[in-house]
C-alpha cells in the first residue's frame, strides 16, 4: 500500500518521531512511504535511520498567505491542498498528525479527490485535547462531525488521555483505536540481563525551554551535594539558561566538572551511550504529548524520574503507572530533591537495578515496533477490502 504522511514543517529529527509508524509500515509491511513537507534544513536521517522513506518537497506559502495561514481560505489555496489535488489518486493512506483546523481541511479535502482513499490521524495529544472549546458548541461540534466523517482511524498516544476523551465524549470519534500508539524506537539494541550503569543523571529536552521545566532538576540537584554523582543535559539549549548556569559555575567551580552540557546529538548511537550509562532520567515536563526521550530512556534501563499523569500522560503507560520508577508532583522542588537524596542512595542500588532490568524487558514488549504497525496494517487492510 501506499502511505504518504503530510507534515509541513517536518525537519530531520521529525522523522524518528511523526515519522517512526511510516517508517515501521515501510519495513515490516512492505508499504511504500512518503513523507511530504517543505525543506527545512538537511535531512540526514532519510539515508540513515529511515531510508527508504521518499521525501517530497512542498512549496511554503506566500508572503501574502503567511499573514494570516492558518485561516480557511488560505489553507484551501496553500501548498497542501495543491499537492493533494495533484496526487491524491496516488495515495492509499493518508497520514496526519494533530489534532487541529489542518488535520480537518487536509483530511475533507483528500476525500473530495480520492473518496476511496483512507485517512489516518495520530492526534499526538496532551490533556488539552480534553478541553477543545468546539466540543462544547453545537454547531461547532455537527460541523466537526461532517469533516470527521472524513477521517477513517484516529489514535491517541496514551491511555489515560484515551480514556478520559472517551469517558467525555463518548459519542463522539467512536473510531479511536483502542491501543496506545507510540513513537518507537530506531536501531536501539538494549542488552539482556543486568547492565553497567554509571553515577549519572540525564535528561534529554529542549534545554531551559519552558516547557520542560530543566530549572527545577537543575536547582534539586544543586541541593544534593553528592559529589560523585553527575547531572548531564542533552539537548539545545536556551540562552538564557546557558547564561544561568555558566553564572552558577563561575560562583562554584566545582560544578565544572558535575554539570555536563552535551548539546545537540544528531547522532543516535551517541544520544544511545549516554542512556546504556546513565542509572537515573528524570523528565520534570510541564506538559508533554508524549516524552519520546522518556521512552527510550527506559528501554535503555534508565531509573524514570517523571512528573504525573496530567503533565506527562505517556508516563503512566511507560512506566506501568509508575511501577518503574517515580513520579513527582508538578513544581515541587522539594520532591524532587527528596527523591533524588533516595535513589542516589547507595542503599537503593539493588532496586535501581532490578527496575533496570525488569523495566527494558517491559518496554521491549509493550512497545514492538512490529506488533503496533501490523495492528495498524491489519486495520487498513480490512478497511480497504470492505470487510
Amino acid at each position: 500500500m501506499r502511505l504518504t504522511l503530510i507534515n509541513p514543517e517536518t525537519m530531520n529529527v521529525n522523522l524518528i518521531k511523526e515519522g517512526a509508524i511510516p517508517y515501521h509500515l515501510f519495513k515490516h509491511c512492505g508499504y511504500k512511504v512518503t513523507v511530504v513537507c517543505h525543506k527545512s534544513g538537511e535531512y540526514p536521517y532519510a539515508t540513515t535511520l529511515v531510508n527508504g522513506i521518499e521525501l517530497k518537497f512542498i512549496d511554503r506559502p506566500t508572503t501574502e498567505h503567511e499573514k494570516n495561514r492558518r485561516s480557511l481560505c488560505n489553507l484551501l489555496r496553500g501548498p497542501v491542498i495543491k499537492y493533494l489535488k495533484d496526487h491524491a489518486l496516488e495515495i492509499d493512506i493518508l497520514h496526519l498528525t494533530g489534532f487541529s483546523k489542518e488535520t480537518l481541511v487536509y483530511s475533507y479535502m483528500y476525500k473530495k479527490y480520492n473518496a476511496r482513499g483512507i485517512v489516518y490521524v495520530k492526534c499526538d495529544a496532551d490533556y488539552g485535547i480534553i478541553h477543545i472549546d468546539y466540543l462544547k458548541n453545537r454547531i461547532k461540534r455537527n460541523l466537526l462531525k461532517h469533516f470527521f466523517n472524513k477521517v477513517d482511524f484516529y489514535s491517541l498516544e496514551s491511555s489515560p488521555v484515551l480514556n478520559e476523551f472517551r469517558a467525555k465524549y463518548p459519542s463522539f470519534l467512536t473510531r479511536l483505536i483502542n491501543q496506545p500508539i507510540p513513537c518507537l524506537l530506531f536501531g536501539s539494541s538494549t542488552q539482556e540481563g543486568e547492565v553497567k550503569k554509571e553515577k549519572i543523571i540525564l535528561t534529554v529536552a529542549r534545554i531551559g525551554a519552558y516547557q520542560k521545566n530543566t530549572e527545577l532538576l537543575l536547582r534539586a540537584f544543586l541541593r544534593m551535594g553528592k559529589e560523585d554523582w553527575l547531572l548531564v543535559m542533552v539537548g539545545p539549549v536556551a540562552h538564557e539558561f546557558h547564561k544561568m548556569i555558566e553564572k552558577i559555575m563561575d560562583n562554584n567551580p566545582a560544578m565544572r566538572s558535575r554539570i555536563l552540557m552535551v548539546g545537540n546529538l544528531i547522532d543516535r548511537e551517541k544520544l544511545f551511550e549516554w542512556y546504556q550509562r546513565s542509572a537515573i532520567f528524570c523528565l520534570p515536563s510541564r506538559y508533554e504529548s508524549f516524552g519520546i526521550s522518556l521512552l527510550e530512556a527506559s528501554a535503555f534501563g534508565c531509573y524514570p524520574i517523571t512528573t504525573g499523569i496530567k503533565e506527562i500522560p505517556a508516563a503512566f503507560d511507560i512506566t506501568k503507572n509508575w511501577e518503574y520508577g517515580a513520579c513527582i508532583a508538578s513544581e515541587n522542588d522539594e520532591e524532587l530533591y527528596r527523591t533524588l537524596v533516595k535513589v542516589t542512595d547507595p542503599s537503593f542500588e539493588g532496586e535501581l537495578r532490578k527496575v533496570s532490568r525488569e523495566l527494558r524487558d517491559y518496554i521491549n514488549k509493550k512497545f514492538d515496533g512490529k506488533n503496533i504497525v501490523r495492528l495498524l496494517d491489519e486495520e487498513f487492510t480490512k478497511k480497504i477490502s470492505g470487510k
